[in-house]
């Protein structure tokens, strides 16, 4: 790359095949994206010796509509040197007289921002609004890899350039936004699908028991109320025929609420279904889902695991056999005695939550029902709700139902949510909330 100087001035001309000067308009190629090289960005390669007297390059600036020109001494820019400065100490009484013979490196300006062609577009930017105001608009110098003078750069080149890629990134952004947000519907549109998927798998119709020879017992009734926090729930629960007085009855509450909770939920009905061998044992059939879930869950490096009660009823007798996994004990409302109680499964009978250990034991426990009792299982969203620092807790739950004790079970249900609901002052629930009434209804 050669140089050229006139003798008359001491100016220079930098050439070279890759030296094209860019006018405002080629900017507009850059919108695209940051030029990969900024020489592309040069406005022009003049420059002054390092020794020019200030009496010629004020001729310079006198024959060019310049405000700045670079100033090298053997190929390398050493400062820029402005128009206005040299016309101050020229123009003052006795300045041409006494300074016009001065070389011009002596009356550089300071601060000159010099770049180089491997410095990114963006750190360019990054170091051109870190100047200080009275800087901002000085000419930037651009030398190779190696030092030498390539050309300089009007700052409102660089304005222009960060100005066209802020209305890129917008665009971008905005691309981004449109992308996002039909995802988002399809999304949505996909989540209220499943949640009417999960809402079909639950049972529509409740089956239906003879009347036990013997007892004043006409048949087993069923409610349940069923609120997801979201558009999909990580509660379920399961009613199916054993045989033809035996039903068992399923209620899980995996961790947290959302689409995976919902998947381990399905995940769990199809187990259920396919556990049919233990079906009329509690223990041994959580035993079993236990260890496929885990199974299926330990491949994810997230920890996943599920309460939950599995409950057989004979409605020959009322005799109730259940088990648990970590899942809240359920409450009995005792018909003749007018008390709700809970039935409380002993420690050393209490199983660990399901999918959480490879193998866990699960212990049975037995009971009895009588005409007219209630039995209610549900998931700790009705009861883990919070007034600032206070809970609603079990108490809130057990006073609910005492309180309305005498209401119809379908009544009652509605009326422990609405209690709940109000406690919070909230207008939905934060967790989901599966409440499951198992009703024993008297001869009439």
């Amino acid at each position: 790359m050669a140089s050229v100087a006139t003798p008359e001035t001491g100016v220079s001309q930098t050439k070279g095949p890759a030296a094209v000067p860019a006018p405002a308009g080629k900017l507009e190629a850059t919108r695209e994206m940051a030029p990969a090289d900024l020489r592309i960005l040069i406005n022009h390669r003049l420059s002054l010796a390092g020794d020019t007297s200030l009496e010629d390059a004020q001729k310079f600036f006198g024959s060019h509509d310049l405000e700045f020109i670079a100033v090298v001494d053997s190929g390398r820019a050493i400062g820029l040197c402005a128009r206005r400065r040299i016309g101050i100490v020229l123009g003052s009484r006795y300045g041409f007289s006494l300074f016009s013979r001065n070389p011009v490196r002596d009356y550089l300006v300071p601060e000159a921002l010099v770049i180089r062609c491997a410095d990114s577009v963006h750190t360019v930017l990054e170091r051109l609004s870190s100047r200080r105001d009275e800087f901002f608009y000085d000419d930037v110098l651009l030398e190779d890899d190696s030092g030498n003078f390539l050309g300089s750069i009007f700052v409102r080149n660089l304005v222009r350039l960060q100005h066209n890629l802020l209305l890129d990134n917008i665009q971008e952004l905005e691309r981004n936004r449109a992308e996002i947000e039909r995802k988002n519907i399809q999304i949505e549109q996909e989540l209220v699908m499943a949640g009417k998927v999960q809402q079909a798998m639950l049972p529509q119709v409740y089956p239906a028991f003879p009347i036990g020879p013997g007892l004043d017992v006409n048949a087993l009734e069923f409610h349940h109320r069923y609120v997801p926090a979201g558009k999909v729930s990580g509660d379920f629960f399961h009613v199916r025929r054993i045989r033809d007085n035996l039903v068992g009855i399923f209620i899980c509450d995996v961790m947290g609420h959302g689409v995976r909770s919902a998947m381990i939920t399905s995940m769990l009905r199809a187990l259920v279904e396919e556990l049919q061998s233990e079906a009329d044992e509690p223990g041994e059939l959580l035993e079993r889902l236990n260890d496929d879930l885990f199974a299926m869950l330990h491949q994810s490096d997230e920890t996943m695991y599920a309460s939950g009660i599995y409950m057989i009823i004979d409605t020959a007798s009322l005799k109730l056999c259940w088990s648990s996994a970590g899942h809240p004990a359920p409450m009995l409302l005792r018909r003749q005695e007018g008390v709700v109680e809970m039935m409380c499964v002993p420690r050393e009978r209490s199983g660990k939550a399901l999918g959480l250990l490879a193998s866990s034991s699960y212990q049975t426990c037995e009971g009895i029902l009588q005409p007219g009792d209630r039995l209610l299982l549900y998931t700790d969203g009705i009861y883990e709700i919070f007034a600032g620092e206070k809970e609603f807790g079990l108490a809130g739950f057990g006073a609910v139902l005492r309180q309305h004790f005498a209401l119809p079970t379908p009544q009652l249900l509605d009326r422990v949510l609405e209690s709940a609901l109000a406690f919070s002052g909230a207008k939905q629930f934060e967790d989901d909330v599966c409440l499951l009434a198992v009703q024993t209804t008297a001869k009439t």
